[in-house]
């Protein structure tokens, strides 16, 4: 990759403006000249409700990360309190905690809930009701006694009277109700119960304030081109950091067409491309130069590192 195309690569800062153009390559992810002050960021933590039997599989450590802007990756320095009883119904504390080399430290509290299963409708035995069955009387037979002249039954008069007006039946056929139109609104990403509307803003120098944008490509879902969604963390974009591999995400485009695209691959780059957990991988060609129906999201960790996730 070409120094030109390393410029490209953007930068998502939590309290600074979105920038994408300017950044040169970078040999050392470190400045040792500035003194850190920053805390590392832990990420994927929230609280979570789980029967016994959810319980038993519950990794507290699944998923959960820590990033700092000097350090990078310190998932594997995150350490945890915890009391967590899985076999036993209750609520619990967790506490999870890390430093960076600096001394800055961060800690984070997650509440898990454990509740007893559900109870399986199919195992329960219908209740048997106390109340004796009605035992029918019974009913007499007459018997045939030829000296009894047999009862006529009156033959209904079916004329109607001069002033006796006919009865109509009346339609009781149900009315179906009108159906309630979901008004489909276009531009927008969907994932994870999120609905994020987007803008085109290709090359532009930073996200927009609101919602998203195009970075590169058109947002449409079926012209067989990538396209490149970026925006704020915090913002709008946040939820970009709770995608795992396997998340759908849906894109209607401004034409109304909709497709939803599955995650193949999340991503955590330095400005200048490189992959934080891989100093040997390039991103960019995969990202940004890569073709076919796909699309990309890219958000910040801090102001130094991204997080980017591939969906197809």
């Amino acid at each position: 990759m070409t120094a030109l195309k390393k410029a490209m690569i953007f930068s998502i800062g939590l309290l600074l403006p979105l920038t994408f153009l300017g950044f040169a390559k970078q040999d050392d992810h470190s400045n040792a000249s500035a003194k850190d002050t920053m805390p590392p960021k832990i990420e994927h933590i929230a609280d979570c409700t789980l029967t016994l039997s959810e319980a038993k599989n519950f990794d507290p450590m699944e998923n959960v990360q820590s990033f700092d802007n000097v350090d990078g990756n310190l998932t594997e320095k995150i350490k945890l309190n915890s009391d967590l009883k899985k076999d036993t119904v209750g609520k619990y504390e967790l506490i999870y905690s890390v430093a960076d080399s600096s001394s800055n430290k961060t800690s984070k509290k997650r509440t898990v809930t454990i509740v007893p299963d559900k109870e399986d409708p199919s195992t329960v035995e219908p209740a048997v009701s106390d109340q004796p069955k009605s035992v029918e009387a019974d009913t007499p037979v007459a018997e045939n006694n030829p000296d009894v002249p047999e009862a006529v039954e009156p033959v209904a008069d079916n004329t109607l009277t001069e002033n006796q007006p006919a009865l109509v039946e009346e339609n009781t056929a149900p009315v179906p109700e009108a159906e309630s139109v979901m008004t489909q609104q276009n531009s927008t990403i969907s994932f994870l119960g999120s609905t994020i509307p987007f803008i085109n803003c290709n090359g532009a120098s930073q996200a927009p304030s609101s919602g998203a944008g195009t970075w590169t490509g058109t947002g449409m879902v079926n012209d067989g081109a990538p396209t490149h969604f970026i925006g704020h963390n915090p913002g709008d974009f946040a939820p970009v950091m709770n995608i795992t591999v396997g998340t759908p995400i849906t894109v209607v485009d401004g034409q109304g067409n909709t497709r939803t695209y599955t995650v193949y691959e999340v991503l955590d780059v330095y400005d200048d491309g490189i992959n934080v957990h891989d100093p040997n991988d390039d991103i960019w060609a995969r990202v940004i130069d890569a073709g076919g129906e796909r699309i990309s999201l890219q958000t910040c960790i801090t102001d130094s590192v991204n997080r980017i996730v591939l969906a197809s």
